[in-house]
């Protein structure tokens, strides 16, 4: 899907291209939307505070860290702007 603009560091590889299809048409980050909610259904799996509290914190981690990723990925491509104005950052038409 990301092809050769997939990256594990925060900032968008030179030679990129911005995603906006398949999962990305439907969150801007589905890779941690996933984590987030795989740590959430682990928690109420197994009924876990100290899980669920795992999920809060990493729910607050990948906001901020998308906040900072968003910033870049605006100065790198044009059209993210619009891109975001349509798309949610986490959850389809919630969030």
């Amino acid at each position: 899907m990301l092809g050769r603009s997939f990256t594990p560091f925060p900032r968008p590889v030179d030679d990129g291209t911005l995603t906006t299809s398949g999962a990305y048409g439907l969150a801007r980050h589905p890779i941690y939307t996933a984590l987030i909610l795989f740590a959430a259904g682990w928690a109420i799996l197994w009924q876990s505070i100290a899980g669920a509290l795992c999920a809060v914190i990493l729910f607050a981690f990948f906001d901020l860290k998308s906040r900072r990723e968003e910033a870049w990925l605006e100065e790198k491509y044009a059209g993210y702007p619009a891109y975001r104005a349509r798309v949610k950052r986490f959850l389809p038409w919630i969030y």
